[in-house]
């Protein structure tokens, strides 16, 4: 198995090449070779490593690639028992997840991918109209693809003593036998168009307007296309904000259209230009909003014409590792990959029983993942405290207790309330513990998340009780105004002030660096949502340990969130093994209750009128 450390790095150039981290320049060189665009691949290697230029061969084995050449023209692929025959490599699909933990800044990797394929956007948009939506292969001006090892590296690798022919034509990406009648009607954009959350629109802005060191334009500009790519502004456009546009140019001459997944949806009172387009790369931020396929946002997303398509989440899997299939059907794999039959019957069923070879080869080619802790980013510690109402704690090194605890739960299960509602009474024994835990702190910031607003309710008055300035986030907010009171909680010197946010309002798009204490007064049946709150203080700014209390009331139906959430956390560790498996490895839990939280799906979350969740 290949791992991300043997890949070599790449520097996009001068407009955010010199920003990059070493795992960001990896990051991008993956990003390239899934795009299968080794002609900007070897240039970017060749601008961080220059020793790399004019060598008689180039070696690209440290990428792994689903197919191995067999001989001839033989293909075989982990995925299959049949070979495939092909004159050159088959290609593997249209993209890739980047699934680099939460704030180790996958966004900037973007910019560096925009950068460093200008060039070939230009190419795409100035080669005939056939097959326009599949990713074939650009090669360098210096290579054959007989000169490119993938499968292993080239025995000997030396310098030539003459420079190389150029092999490489204008034409790379036409069909000579293309007819007319089978040139796509749609128009291109050479747009790299980011979907992402709403909350988190306006951070890409900033972001770009950050780490672009070089001219930017919002908005629309036509007449700076006939000069190259190093000169141009770099054009922005948000579709968001003009969804009843007619303007097609808007969208097909920006490099990078932002969006949220509410406005690709078709509307009667929308343009729905987007449908009529192809895009040369789709970004799909915070991806795991779309990971159940049978959804209408997962069918829109799919609908969207498009070159490439690349899902950015650090919680890529939320409830099943079935959601990959998902991810699967998104990229157009080969192999049969996309049925999510097969896909389930070759790689999920056998993860769950403990032979991951075909899961963990499934994330090695089709993504990266790097965690915080690997990186040595000079963030501080992050501890998570699971805290029982009896004041003893969860995931315990006690074997015989543990035991006891699962095995009286497996004579319980699906024994939650049919009403789904929140157990943050003013008297309850979870209220009690947050009162106790205010007047124990005495001061300092704290970040309060919740999911219920009846919690929200009670929470703020027991707050107030303890002379806290309390600074709410809620759903009805827009962006700018969730920026500005994040900002207000970070830099305000006032000691004893909390921010009181919703879990999923909170969770996304936010900096809450001016706190190292968060507490979870609602526990969700997915731990994604978690995890993305928690990140909201553990990230670059953070000066301090972090510690996230999560208070959960022994005998009611927290205790099978508790769980469920625990065997989520395992899932990832199932693909990724340098990943920490959860508080109980799924190894630890009895057969049949592993067997039956996997067939019962969560409860649905109910509230009435006066209860609602915050979303």
């Amino acid at each position: 198995m290949s791992t991300s450390t043997s890949i070599p790095k790449s520097n996009p150039g001068p407009r955010t090449g010199p920003q990059l981290h070493d795992h960001q320049k990896v990051g991008l060189s993956k990003l390239l070779f899934m795009e299968n665009d080794y002609r900007s691949l070897y240039e970017a290697m060749v601008r961080e490593d220059d020793k790399l230029d004019n060598l008689k061969y180039l070696d690209l084995s440290a990428f792994p690639h689903m197919w191995q050449h067999e001989g001839g023209t033989e293909w075989s692929t982990a995925f299959s028992d049949k070979t495939g025959e092909e004159d050159i490599r088959p290609l593997q699909g249209k993209g890739m997840i980047l699934a680099d933990e939460m704030v180790t800044g996958k966004s900037i990797i973007i910019l560096a991918l925009i950068e460093a394929s200008m060039k070939a956007i230009d190419d795409w948009i100035n080669s005939p109209l056939a097959e326009s939506e599949i990713p074939t292969y650009r090669l360098p001006k210096e290579y054959r693809m007989d000169d490119i090892y993938i499968d292993t590296p080239p025995l000997t690798n030396v310098k030539n003593a003459n420079s190389k022919c150029q092999f490489w034509s204008d034409n790379m990406f036409s069909n000579p036998e293309t007819k007319a009648s089978e040139l796509s009607p749609l128009k291109r954009s050479r747009a790299t168009l980011i979907i992402c959350p709403k909350t988190v629109m306006g951070v890409w802005e900033k972001i770009i307007k950050n780490h672009w060191d070089g001219w930017i334009f919002f908005g629309t500009m036509n007449t700076t296309r006939h000069l190259p790519a190093q000169d141009r502004p770099l054009l922005v456009y948000s579709h968001y904000q003009n969804q009843r546009s007619e303007d097609r140019d808007a969208l097909t001459q920006a490099d990078i259209v932002i969006t949220s997944y509410e406005g690709v949806q078709p509307g009667e009172k929308k343009s729905n230009l987007i449908k009529d387009l192809i895009f040369y790369r789709v970004i799909l931020d915070e991806g795991h909003h779309v990971n159940v396929s049978s959804t209408l946002r997962y069918k829109h997303i799919d609908a969207i014409h498009k070159r490439h398509i690349h899902i950015l989440s650090g919680t890529p899997i939320l409830n099943d590792l079935n959601e990959l299939n998902t991810y699967a059907r998104l990229f157009d794999l080969p192999c049969g990959l996309t049925s999510s039959t097969m896909f389930q019957r070759i790689i999920t069923t056998p993860a769950y029983r403990k032979d991951t070879t075909l899961i963990r080869n499934f994330g090695d080619i089709f993504s990266i993942r790097r965690l915080k802790t690997e990186l040595n980013d000079g963030v501080e510690d992050r501890s998570q405290v699971p805290w029982a109402s009896n004041s003893t704690r969860l995931g315990s090194n006690d074997d015989q207790a543990r035991d006891k605890w699962l095995a009286e739960f497996s004579t319980r299960k699906q024994w939650w309330s049919r009403k789904y509602i929140p157990i943050t009474a003013k008297d309850s024994i979870k209220m009690k513990w947050f009162r106790f835990f205010l007047e124990e702190r005495k001061d300092g910031k704290i970040v309060v998340f919740h999911h219920w607003k009846h919690t929200a309710t009670i929470a703020k008055k027991v707050l107030e009780e303890n002379a806290y300035h309390i600074q709410s986030l809620t759903a009805d907010m827009n962006t700018e105004d969730r920026i500005k009171y994040t900002k207000k909680f970070n830099e305000d010197p006032e000691q004893k002030f909390c921010l009181l946010a919703s879990i999923k309002v909170g969770g996304e798009g936010m900096s809450m660096t001016g706190a190292n204490i968060c507490v979870f007064l609602d526990l969700m049946w997915n731990p994604a949502w978690h995890a993305q709150g928690m990140d909201r203080l553990h990230r670059q700014g953070q000066t301090k340990p972090v510690t996230v209390y999560m208070p959960m009331t022994r005998g009611t139906y927290e205790e099978e969130i508790w769980l469920r959430q625990n065997t989520k956390r395992g899932f990832l560790n199932l693909i990724y093994p340098n990943d920490p498996p959860g508080k109980l490895r799924l190894t630890d839990y009895p057969a049949e209750l592993l067997q039956w939280l996997r067939d019962n799906p969560d409860p649905i979350e109910e509230g009435d009128e006066n209860d609602e969740a915050e979303n």
